[in-house]
């Protein structure tokens, strides 16, 4: 499998790890309990499906595989970010 081809299960590594850093911060550093409580819920959706989508990607043969993962990508991308905005 060639690098360009790796980089959507990259991609669902990258999303795992940044919602384990968005968890402690959400954890440590935000006061506001509203805004907390939504972070947390964009880290573990995004920690799943950041999961899952390393997983299936390298078993995902044909392109109708590799089109729904990545629109389980853009997805979690679309929802988790609109739940993160904490300002």
């Amino acid at each position: 499998m060639n690098p360009t081809s790796r980089a959507p299960a990259a991609a669902g590594a990258l999303l795992a790890a940044l919602a384990i850093g968005l968890s402690a911060y959400a954890a440590h550093g935000l006061d506001d309990g509203h805004a907390r409580s939504n972070l947390q819920t964009a880290c573990l959706y995004a920690f799943g499906h950041g999961i899952a989508l390393a997983a299936l990607w390298p078993r995902a043969a044909g392109r109708l595989a590799r089109g729904a993962l990545l629109a389980l990508l853009l997805g979690t991308l679309l929802f988790c970010g609109s739940l993160a905005d904490c300002r």
